[in-house]
């Protein structure tokens, strides 16, 4: 008799450890439904192909812009051919100037970049990770110096020689 409830025990806990290992964490159950609030409201960000605030260009910099990123990418070309890359592999290369482009990084600095990582021997996936890697770093360096600037900014209106009464 003891040794039925004991073997019955050792199986109900096994099937119950079990269980607990096929169970979805919390939140994943949810994965493919709409969050809340999504339906409201409007949406910012890219629409279409362009990114935001495109429309607020004029046609001058929208140009200047499409320009820059033309020539970027083909001295990316030149510098990837140059270093006996396929035509394939130079024109993925080229792409990564436009990808950073996109997220906000000058055309210019982007096209630095990837020539940077070309001359360091990378290609392929490696390239293209190194040079998002870059290009988040540029923005967060220009994001954090512009609210650096926002913030002192704000202190130049302070009137000086005046501290706070004891």
């Amino acid at each position: 008799m003891k040794r039925s409830i004991v073997g019955v025990s050792l199986v109900v806990g096994v099937i119950c450890f079990n269980v607990s290992l096929f169970a979805a964490p919390p939140g994943l159950e949810k994965k493919d439904k709409t969050p809340q609030g999504f339906t409201k409201g409007e949406k910012t960000g890219w629409k279409g192909e362009v990114p935001p605030g495109w429309d607020k260009k004029t046609d001058e910099e929208k140009a200047k812009w499409n320009d820059d990123v033309k020539k970027g990418k083909e001295e990316v070309t030149k510098a990837a051919e140059a270093k006996g890359l396929t035509k394939e592999e130079a024109e993925a290369a080229a792409d990564e100037v436009e990808k950073a482009a996109r997220k906000g990084v000058d055309p210019e600095a982007g096209a630095t970049a990837v020539k940077e990582d070309l001359e360091s021997g990378k290609k392929g996936k490696e390239l293209s990770d190194s040079v998002a890697e870059k290009t988040e770093k540029k923005l967060k360096k220009d994001k954090d110096k512009n609210s650096e600037e926002k913030s002192s900014a704000k202190g130049m209106g302070k009137k000086k020689g005046k501290g706070k009464k004891k």
